[in-house]
């Protein structure tokens, strides 16, 4: 963000107190021209970019008596007031856009580079309308090359599942570049690779949900590149393809969470460590990044009460889940492990390991009521059948701390959101996933009254 303001240099005559010189810069006073400076002095453009704080020289001059502290511009009794409010004016407006030209080629820049862009900019608006930096023709880039640049400006940007998920995308770029024997350049980046690259995540099992968010992000790295002037290709902004608007999963019943929680697994403790996570998770309603991350400092008590105050990974929201009973149980099983407030409070497990032990802990359960599946998969929609246990993952706790507190406990759905993050009620129903015994229950419950 940059903000300008324009300013005298020197305003008033020596001897005028602090007081009356605040007074005409709130415009609390009037002019009085014994306390302002008789002489033409340099009006100063203010600079305030980010955390630095710098002025710059306009190369214009006014007497003090004809300029308005309040509006920061030259009055209209004076003589050449419209050649310096109207110089004024377009540095004011020429100068963002021009910064953040530069800031987008080189976001590392110094105090001292800052300066030296903010007086180009000035100087060449103020003297003869010229472009600010000459043209240059831009150095041709490879795309992969620019890939890479593209990942270390976002790399300070985004959050870091985001970045993990573009440097997933790089490497199946270059894996259809090897097996498909695919020329990888900023023109080739038309209609005949999105239906070769759409085939090919297909026929790697993605569903279409999944391949339209990797294309998502090809037409954000492709917007970004033609903004640097990488390629002048176009084709990339009509890639479309259809999104699974609410896909399909399951979620467990309270009465499958408890299942889960009161299996003895005495005699396996990784799967004992998933069990507590995957419960936690299901009482609290986050996502298994945030469990993973959760630190004994961010547990604190509140009139007698156990508060989680997490600021989500993922979009960066701030919540506060009570922590219930049964979970302060299973705090207690792992503080024996705690050597300072920084510790994690759970053992580190990756995601791809927790969803496979996940697996066999839901099947001991006994969590084997035939379930199908349905997902959109080569604009088509395919069926799978199998024991629920099958489909559960991490996000599943999450899909079913939804679906209890709305169906079973009755808690609105505003609160629910305050819990779990999500924004709108679209969302929450979503992550409603009701079955067809619980579909059956609400409506006798309510039809069989009559």
């Amino acid at each position: 963000m940059v903000n300008i303001n324009f300013n005298l240099d020197v305003t008033f005559r020596d001897g005028v107190d602090s007081k009356n010189k605040k007074k005409y810069l709130r415009r609390e006073k009037k002019k009085i021209l014994k306390d302002l400076n008789p002489r033409p002095t340099a009006i100063y453009a203010w600079f305030r970019i980010g955390q630095y704080s710098f002025k710059v020289h306009t190369g214009r001059k006014i007497e003090p008596q004809y300029w308005d502290f309040y509006a920061k511009r030259v009055e209209k009794t004076s003589p050449g007031h419209i050649e310096i409010n109207s110089a004024l004016q377009k540095i004011c407006a020429t100068t963002p856009k021009e910064y953040e030209k530069q800031i987008e080629r080189n976001p590392d820049l110094t105090l001292e580079q800052i300066k030296k862009i903010a007086q180009q900019i000035v100087d060449s608006t103020l003297y003869n309308n010229s472009p600010i930096f000459k043209p240059q023709e831009t150095p041709k880039k490879e795309f992969l090359d620019a890939y890479e640049e593209f990942l270390q400006i976002k790399q300070k940007m985004y959050f870091p599942a985001t970045i993990r998920k573009y440097c997933s995308i790089r490497s199946i770029l270059i894996h259809f570049r090897d097996t498909e024997g695919v020329c990888l350049t900023f023109d080739n980046i038309d209609s005949r690779f999105e239906e070769m690259f759409a085939g090919y995540l297909s026929e790697r099992g993605l569903v279409d949900n999944t391949i339209s968010k990797y294309f998502d992000c090809i037409k954000s790295f492709m917007n970004w590149a033609r903004r640097m002037k990488y390629h002048k290709n176009l084709e990339f902004m009509d890639f479309k393809l259809v999104k699974e608007n609410i896909p399909e999963a399951v979620a467990l019943s309270l009465q499958e969470v408890n299942r889960i929680y009161s299996i003895d697994l005495s005699y396996s403790k990784r799967l004992d460590k998933v069990r507590d996570m995957f419960y936690f998770q299901c009482l609290t309603g986050q996502r298994f990044s945030d469990i993973l991350n959760l630190k004994w400092l961010d547990l604190k008590e509140s009139n007698g009460e156990l508060i989680w105050n997490l600021t989500q990974i993922k979009g960066g929201k701030q919540v506060f889940i009570p922590i219930v009973r049964t979970n302060r149980e299973l705090l207690l099983k792992y503080s024996g492990q705690k050597t300072s407030e920084l510790d994690f409070v759970f053992p580190r497990i990756t995601g791809v390991k927790m969803n496979k032990y996940l697996k066999e802990v839901c099947q001991s359960a006994g969590i084997c009521e035939m379930t199908e599946i349905s997902k959109r998969k080569s604009g088509g929609k395919h069926s799978v059948t199998g024991e629920k246990w099958k489909f559960i993952s991490t996000h599943t706790a999450r899909r079913s701390f939804v679906t209890i507190s709305s169906y079973e406990m009755n808690i609105p759905e505003k609160a629910i959101g305050q819990i779990t993050g999500h924004g709108n009620r679209a969302m929450i129903d979503r992550y409603t996933k009701l079955n067809n015994a619980q579909v059956m229950d609400s409506y006798r419950n309510q039809w069989g009254k009559l």
